[in-house]
C-alpha cells in the first residue's frame, strides 16, 4: 500500500477553537520514535478522527496524550494550559477522559458499581446524582443497572466504558477504537447514536477508529496517520474526494457518505 505522501489542511480557518492542541509531538517505546513530529488539534465540541493503517502510531499517539507514555519533544495543550507529560490522574483532573481499546470496565461489577469507580473524585451524594444522568443518556444501560459488566452485550460494555468516564464530566473524550469487535452495522449505530451525541453535553472527542467509512461520517475533522506522520487532514467531504485516499484507505473510489447529525451549536 503506498502511503499518502502530501500533508494537505483543508477549511482550517472554519473550525472551532482549539481546545486540545499538540505540537510536534513524539513520542514511543524505551526511546525509539514512534509517533514523530505529530502536530493536530480538536475545537471545541469537535469530533475529530485520527485515521490509518496497523502501526501508523494511533495508539501510541493516545498513550501519550494521556500520560501512559513519555513524551519525547514536542508539547501538548488543553484550554491554553501546558499538559506536556502530566500523570493520568492529574489529566483527569484537567478534564480528560480515556477509553482504551480493551480493560475497559470491570467485569465482575454491576453496571452501578463501574460508574461509582468513574465517579471516585465526587463525594457519595455526586456520585449517586451523576450517576442518574449518566444512565438517563444511555437507557440500555439505565435497564441494566443492576447487571454485572461481564453479562453485556459488546455494544453495552462499550456503553459502559464511555458512561463511566463520563462521571467526572470530561471537557475532552479520547476513545481508542471504540467499535473493536463490534459487527459493522452495530458499529456505525454506536458510533452515531453515543460517540457524535456527546457534543451535545459539551464534550469534544479525539477518535482513533479501524471503520474509516463510519468514523468519517460522524467526524468534523480528520487526521490521516502513516508511520507515525501526519499524512493528510481535512474535513471528511474533502478527503474522500482524494482519489489516493478512497483508494488507500477504503478500497474503492469513494461517495461522501450522507452524513445526519446533531449541529455543533445545540
Amino acid at each position: 500500500m503506498k502511503p499518502c505522501s502530501m500533508h494537505t489542511s483543508l477549511a482550517e480557518s472554519e473550525r472551532r477553537p482549539a481546545q486540545l492542541l499538540i505540537r510536534d509531538l513524539v513520542a514511543g517505546y524505551r526511546g525509539i520514535p514512534i509517533v514523530n513530529g505529530v502536530t493536530l488539534s480538536v475545537g471545541e465540541r469537535e469530533v475529530v478522527s485520527v485515521l490509518g493503517p496497523n502501526g501508523a502510531g494511533k495508539s501510541t499517539l493516545l498513550k501519550a496524550l494521556v500520560g501512559l507514555l513519555p513524551v519525547m519533544a514536542g508539547s501538548i495543550e488543553l484550554d491554553g494550559v501546558q499538559i506536556t507529560n502530566m500523570s493520568p490522574e492529574d489529566l483527569v483532573r484537567m478534564g480528560t477522559g480515556y477509553v482504551p481499546q480493551v480493560r475497559d470496565v470491570f467485569e465482575p461489577l454491576t453496571v452501578r458499581e463501574n460508574l461509582d469507580i468513574g465517579g471516585y473524585l465526587l463525594d457519595s451524594r455526586q456520585i449517586k446524582d451523576r450517576a442518574a444522568e449518566v444512565l438517563a443518556l444511555f437507557p440500555s444501560l439505565q435497564r441494566a443497572a443492576d447487571r454485572r459488566a461481564g453479562t453485556l452485550s459488546g455494544g453495552e460494555r462499550k456503553m459502559l466504558a464511555i458512561a463511566r468516564v463520563l462521571m467526572l464530566r470530561p471537557k475532552l473524550l479520547i476513545l481508542d477504537e471504540p467499535t473493536a469487535g463490534l459487527a459493522p452495522e452495530v458499529s456505525k449505530r454506536f458510533l452515531h447514536e453515543h460517540v457524535r451525541r456527546l457534543i451535545s453535553q459539551g464534550v469534544s472527542t479525539l477518535l482513533v477508529e479501524q471503520r474509516v467509512s463510519a468514523s468519517l461520517e460522524i467526524s468534523d475533522w480528520a487526521y490521516v496517520l502513516v508511520t507515525g506522520e501526519v499524512r493528510r487532514e481535512g474535513r471528511p467531504a474533502d478527503l474522500l474526494q482524494d482519489r489516493e485516499f478512497a483508494q488507500v484507505f477504503l478500497g474503492r473510489r469513494a461517495e461522501l457518505p450522507a452524513i445526519r447529525r446533531e449541529s455543533n451549536d445545540m
